[in-house]
């Protein structure tokens, strides 16, 4: 079941069917009747990758990660045009995650190079550079 989970989290970055890691995160749950709390993430990350972003919210809500809360959780308020909200959310994760390097988690999710982390980019830099507009008063 974990293995399977495991495929959906890479599968969402990679898959030609954003349906397909939906598929296998579904039929790891069937599986594993007591699933660890980050089968949430994998959960809500897959709803993201396909474009389902109100589905991914409450997955994404329920992790304890500040990463994923954050930096997920904003995406898919950005997505569906709550940016007041993805700004909040993004603001929290620089208090929570100080020392976040956006590039080396795309490299450690082997995300670089993927429309998702393409996405994850744009709502990174510009949630942040608004938030750094607000804090100076421009």
């Amino acid at each position: 079941a974990d293995l399977l989970a495991y495929a959906a989290l890479r599968g969402a970055f990679w898959s030609d069917s954003p349906q397909r890691p939906i598929d296998w995160i579904s039929s790891a749950l069937l599986t594993n009747q007591t699933p660890p709390s980050w089968y949430d993430f994998a959960r809500g990350f897959t709803q993201l990758a396909a474009g389902n972003a109100e589905s991914a919210l409450p997955f994404l809500n329920r992790t304890r990660d500040a990463i994923t809360s954050g930096l997920y959780g904003a995406t898919a308020l950005r997505q569906l045009g709550k940016t007041r909200e993805a700004l909040g959310v993004i603001s929290d994760l620089s208090v929570r995650a100080p020392y976040f390097d956006l590039d080396l988690h795309l490299r450690a999710m082997g995300a670089e190079a993927s429309l998702l982390g393409d996405e994850l980019r744009a709502t990174y830099e510009d949630l942040v550079v608004r938030r750094r507009k607000i804090l100076s008063g421009r």
